[in-house]
């Protein structure tokens, strides 16, 4: 049985688990709803500021997205991403 590392829910044939999606969509959410608020308050208010905010919660936004889809090529910094033998690993955690 293989499992694809750094996943609970997800195997490689699958994609993400459902805990795996609902973290990342509440990471999204974030600075998209305060892009939104922001908006709103800038368009009732006229002031700058307001702008500005929504412009730093959208470019989070896209960094997000930018790692996102930077893990499922394989190709985030630092995180090494292969299918593993889960007998193996287990074999060899138990051995240590």
């Amino acid at each position: 049985m293989d499992q694809h590392a750094g996943g609970d829910g997800g195997s490689a044939d699958s994609g993400i688990g459902p805990d795996e999606a609902a973290v990342i969509a509440h990471d999204m959410r974030n600075p998209l709803n305060a892009a939104i608020t922001s908006l709103e308050v800038a368009r009732a208010t006229g002031e700058d500021e307001h702008f500005d905010r929504a412009d730093r919660s959208l470019r989070r936004l896209n960094d997000i997205i930018d790692h996102m889809l930077a893990l499922g090529k394989g190709t985030a910094a630092g995180i090494d991403c292969e299918s593993v033998s889960l007998q193996t690993v287990a074999e060899r955690a138990w051995d240590t």
